[in-house]
């Protein structure tokens, strides 16, 4: 099943917005050419080194060789831009590259209603810092850092009340969050 290409009038047009997402499960399922559901790269046998069928390294996503050739476009290497396929995931995967920031935004908001751990007065200031369109990249950085050190600071929400309580990352381990309140020390 080859792709359509569609073109309209050389009218000159005026773009009014170019919007960017991640296509649901869906349309990735129907845009692949085919399901990966094979976890070896080749065929098995000695001195076979033959891509194995619906694996990472089939031939119908593009050729991985200088002289192999694609079953889906029958491009070579340089002529065929890939194609891709999908994989059905038994459940939902975490980006280990979002960890930091996670934990971050979990710092920041209250555990009981979600509400931003600021007063009123702090969250105007920092609003007004954030909308200044002249900050440069490191100001920028610096103001999140400060808006995160402002709300680990606060111990209660100021919306509902609620306790605020310790969030870290778990020691010894990896990808793990613990929440708790800290155990006052009595001498």
């Amino acid at each position: 099943m080859g792709k359509i290409q569609f073109r309209e009038s050389d009218s000159a047009r005026k773009v009014i917005g170019v919007k960017f997402s991640v296509g649901s499960s869906e349309f990735i399922r129907q845009s692949s050419h085919i399901q990966v559901i094979n976890d070896r790269l080749y065929e098995e046998g000695i001195g076979s080194w033959t891509p194995a069928k619906c694996g990472p390294l089939d031939q119908r996503l593009g050729t991985s060789t200088n002289h192999g050739q694609c079953r889906t476009c029958d491009g070579s290497i340089a002529s065929c831009v890939g194609h891709f396929g999908y994989i059905n995931l038994a459940f939902p995967v975490f980006h280990v590259g979002y960890f930091k920031l996670t934990l971050q935004v979990l710092q920041c908001i209250c555990k009981n209603c979600a509400c931003l751990l600021l007063s009123e007065d702090q969250r105007s200031d920092f609003l007004r810092q954030i909308i200044n369109p002249n900050l440069s990249y490191p100001q920028r950085k610096a103001l999140h850092k400060g808006i995160v050190a402002a709300c680990k600071k606060t111990n209660f929400c100021p919306r509902c009340g609620e306790r605020n309580g310790i969030l870290r990352k778990a020691p010894g381990s990896l990808l793990k969050i613990a929440y708790g309140y800290e155990i006052p020390e009595y001498k």
